[in-house]
C-alpha cells in the first residue's frame, strides 16, 4: 500500500489488507454467481412447463381422436352393411333369374320327354329329382329359388306330362297372353328400382371410401403423436438438475466456504492468500463456464426439437 507520508509502498500494509480484499472478493463471486443459478433456476422451469404442455396438449388431441375413429368406426360398420345388404339382394336377384330360367328350360325340353310320368301319380319329389337330373347335380344342391321356382310351376310340369294309363289326354290349357302394358309397367317398375339400387350402392360406396380414407389419416396422425408423447421424457431434465448442482457447488459453495473460513482465520490451504484467490477464481469460473455452456446445449436442444405434425386435410 503506498505510504501518503513517506512516499513509498507500504508493502507490509498491503499484505495486511489482502484477506479482507479476498474475502470480499469471494462474497462477490458468490453473490454474482446466484445470479446464473437463477437463469438456470429459469431455464429448468421453462423447460418443465413446456413438456408437460406439450404432453397435455397431445394427450387432448390423441383423445380427441379416438372419439372421432369411435365414430368412424361405427358409421363405416353401418356403410358395410348396406353394402352388403345390396350386395346380397343383388345376388339373390341373379340366383333367382337363373333358377327361373333353368325351371322355364327344364319344363320346354325335358318335361314330357326325358321326364315321362304320370300326371296323376307324380309327387312333388319326383319333379325336384328330374330336375336334379336335369341340372346335373345332387337334389341336396338345389336351392331355395329353385324350389321356389318349381312350386310355382308345378301345374305347368303337370300340364307338360302325358298320362300313361288313360285313354284321354289332358286337356291343354290355353296360355293366358300378358297384357303388353301391364308387363311394360312392370319392366320399367323393375328397371328404376334397379336404378335406385345402383344409386344407394355407389352413394355408399362413395362414403365408405371418405370414410376409410380420414380413418387412415386419424390413424398416421395418432401413430406420430404417439412416437412424440413418448418421446418427451422428463428424465431429460436430469442434466439440468446436474448442471445447477455443479454450478452451485463451484460457484457459490466454494467462495462461500473459504469467505466463512476467512472470516473465522480457519483457513487450512498451504498457498499464499493471492494463489488462494486465484484457484477460487479458476474454480468459480469452471462452474460458471460449465452452466453457460448447459444453457446453450438446451437452447440448441429446443431449436431443434421437431414440432407436432399438422392435421391431414381429409375431404
Amino acid at each position: 500500500m503506498w505510504d501518503g507520508e513517506g512516499g513509498r509502498w507500504n508493502e507490509d500494509s498491503w499484505y495486511g489488507s489482502l484477506p479482507k480484499m479476498v474475502t470480499g472478493l469471494y462474497g462477490a463471486l458468490a453473490a454474482s454467481a446466484s445470479v446464473f443459478i437463477g437463469i438456470l433456476t429459469a431455464l429448468l422451469t421453462s423447460k418443465l412447463t413446456s413438456l408437460s404442455s406439450e404432453r397435455n396438449r397431445i394427450d387432448r388431441r390423441v383423445r380427441a381422436i379416438d372419439a372421432r375413429l369411435r365414430g368412424l368406426r361405427d358409421r363405416k360398420e353401418r356403410l358395410n352393411e348396406k353394402l352388403e345388404n345390396i350386395e346380397e339382394m343383388w345376388e339373390d336377384q341373379e340366383q333367382r333369374e337363373k333358377a327361373e330360367e333353368q325351371v322355364e328350360d327344364f319344363i320346354e325340353n325335358y318335361v314330357g320327354d326325358e321326364f315321362q310320368e304320370d300326371p296323376d301319380e307324380v309327387e312333388p319329389m319326383e319333379v325336384h329329382g328330374a330336375f336334379a337330373d336335369f341340372l346335373g347335380v345332387d337334389i341336396a344342391d338345389l336351392n331355395d329359388f329353385h324350389t321356389e321356382q318349381l312350386q310355382e310351376r308345378y301345374e305347368d310340369v303337370l300340364n307338360k306330362l302325358q298320362p300313361t294309363g288313360g285313354l284321354f289326354q289332358p286337356a291343354q290349357l290355353p296360355d293366358v297372353p300378358v297384357d303388353a302394358e301391364v308387363q311394360a309397367a312392370y319392366d320399367q317398375i323393375d328397371h328404376q328400382w334397379q336404378i335406385h339400387n345402383r344409386e344407394q350402392y355407389n352413394q355408399n360406396e362413395r362414403q365408405w371410401i371418405q370414410t376409410n380414407t380420414e380413418i387412415r389419416g386419424l390413424r398416421r396422425e395418432r401413430q406420430k403423436l404417439v412416437d412424440r408423447f413418448n418421446a418427451i421424457d422428463t428424465a431429460q431434465l436430469w442434466g439440468t438438475l446436474r448442471a445447477s448442482a455443479v454450478a452451485i457447488i463451484l460457484t457459490v459453495f466454494v467462495p462461500l466456504l473459504m469467505y466463512l473460513l476467512r472470516e473465522t482465520e480457519l483457513t487450512f490451504i498451504p498457498a499464499p492468500v493471492a494463489v488462494e484467490a486465484v484457484l477460487v477464481f479458476v474454480i468459480w469460473a469452471l462452474g460458471l463456464g460449465y452452466v453457460l455452456y448447459h444453457i446453450r446445449a438446451q437452447i440448441s436442444d429446443e431449436d431443434s426439437t421437431e414440432g407436432l405434425p399438422d392435421e391431414p386435410d381429409i375431404g
